[in-house]
């Protein structure tokens, strides 16, 4: 929970920043796909794709997935 106003702010900051990254990350899924096919969208391209680095996918990955750090 959180303790002020200025911390608030902030969790609602970062779920915005993770939602709009999360968008990007669908965004390039589907240009990779449509563009190069199914067999070109790996993390690296769709990283590229949405102009974030390959970390950025494998976190949005292991968070869709549920799964834990390591094990993508």
């Amino acid at each position: 929970r959180c303790s002020s106003s200025a911390e608030s702010i902030d969790v609602v900051a970062a779920t915005a920043t993770g939602e709009a990254r999360r968008t990007a990350l669908q965004d390039a899924v589907i240009r990779a796909l449509e563009v190069r096919g199914p067999g070109a969208v790996t993390h690296r391209a769709v990283a590229a794709e949405a102009g974030v680095p390959v970390t950025a996918v494998e976190t949005a990955l292991r968070d869709i997935l549920g799964t834990p750090p390591g094990a993508i």
